[in-house]
């Protein structure tokens, strides 16, 4: 099994080379696609001598060496990419060893299956970005999840992944612990450039509805997310800002991919959850006031959900 690793980089000159040895210690990997996404610290320097110290290395910027955001830096991976199989690793992030041994071995067992997913852990690089992970996962914490781990903890069968992952009871997975037949994009597309944050997390949903979907290692992480005091996702105005177009797109999603009426209400409910929260913050309004309010907003304004969530 010949695999790519695509990896965004972007201000990532203290973990960047972390990321590219522990993906060349995997004896799978058969190159590690760096693309220098506009960095202001020494990132770019840094990735020029890791490929010209590692034949594996192949080094890519975008025009200009403009700063276009990880959607589009992943996109540009993805399309030089040389092998039938394509992994992701954030340049802040590292794998573990044997990181693809149960993969080969779910691909092994499911022919058609376009991609495989696994758990990851966390890494703290700092006590701040600790703090403020801590403070963001909260309140999966109060569910009592296993904050420390990114997984889908139980089997499910490709045709209810979609569907679990918006509900959320069996967990999530992340990009670090997924690999994907290059194949797939033609299926789903590209990355959403537009989104800023949670671009990502978009792309996976994608995933999950056109392809087939399999789970490795469920149990143990197979990489780890490297947490830091510059993480967006923990930064909460950050996050919740771009989390506002997040939201837009999954119900244009919804819209788009012709999705039954349960994904829909959800989508459209958990959409509900995020903006009342954010505005009864700010204004100390009533929830309930607000669902009201905002559901016949969304609904006017997208008129084909209508049927699809009253029905």
């Amino acid at each position: 099994m010949k695999i790519s690793v695509v990896t965004p980089v972007h201000n990532a000159e203290k973990f960047v080379e972390k990321a590219v040895t522990s993906a060349l210690d995997q004896p799978e990997v058969s190159e590690m696609i760096l693309v220098e996404d506009g960095s202001s610290d020494g990132s770019l320097d840094l990735c020029k001598i890791l490929e010209k110290n590692y034949p594996k290395v192949h080094l890519y910027m975008h025009e200009q060496n403009s700063n276009k955001g990880a959607g589009a830096s992943r996109n540009l991976g993805i399309r030089h990419a040389n092998c039938e199989f394509i992994a992701f690793l954030d340049a802040d992030d590292f794998f573990l060893e044997n990181r693809f041994q149960k993969t080969v071995e779910t691909f092994q067992k499911y022919p058609s299956a376009d991609g495989v997913y696994e758990c990851i852990g966390t890494h703290f690089y700092s006590e701040s970005g600790k703090k403020n992970y801590l403070e963001t996962m909260s309140w999966a914490a109060k569910e009592g999840r296993n904050i420390l781990l990114t997984t889908v903890d139980e089997y499910i069968s490709p045709e209810n992944l979609f569907e679990t992952l918006l509900v959320g009871n069996s967990g999530w997975f992340s990009g670090d612990g997924l690999t994907v037949r290059r194949s797939l994009f033609e299926k789903c597309g590209y990355f959403d450039t537009s989104l800023q944050l949670s671009q990502d997390t978009e792309m996976w949903y994608r995933m999950v509805h056109f392809g087939k979907l399999y789970p490795g290692e469920i149990k143990e992480p197979v990489a780890k997310r490297g947490v830091h005091d510059t993480n967006r996702s923990i930064i909460k105005k950050d996050l919740y800002h771009h989390r506002v177009f997040y939201w837009k797109k999954m119900m244009k999603n919804a819209v788009e991919l012709n999705l039954g009426k349960r994904c829909t209400r959800i989508i459209i409910l958990r959409s509900l959850d995020h903006y009342n929260h954010r505005i009864q913050k700010t204004f100390g309004i009533r929830r309930k006031v607000l669902k009201l309010l905002y559901l016949a907003f969304i609904l006017i304004k997208n008129p084909v959900l209508i049927i699809k969530f009253l029905m």
